[in-house]
């Protein structure tokens, strides 16, 4: 016999019935959803999903701005000619 443990978690109920309601939509209930995340966090050796910080994403917007000043030059038939030469902007 395989041996168990018993995990509890508390969390917001509005989220445990957002996501119970996701998991239900794929015929899964909320214990065999957890087991599922569980599992594939061991096979990958970390969490089953990219973590990304946004806030360089932010930092980056904030240093250049929206792009909207940006002037480009941009010709329907790029030139790949090995003499091209590379115009400063």
């Amino acid at each position: 016999m395989i041996n168990t443990a018993l995990v509890q978690v508390r969390v917001d109920e509005a989220l445990k019935d957002e996501v119970t309601n996701i998991y239900n939509h794929y015929g899964l209930d909320l214990p065999t959803a957890i087991r599922i995340f569980m599992k594939k966090t061991v096979a990958v050796n970390g969490l089953p999903f990219d973590l990304r910080d946004d806030s360089n994403k932010k930092n980056i917007w904030q240093y250049f701005g929206s792009g909207k000043d940006i002037e480009m030059n941009i010709s329907a038939e790029p030139d790949f000619s090995a003499d091209t030469k590379l115009e400063a902007m």
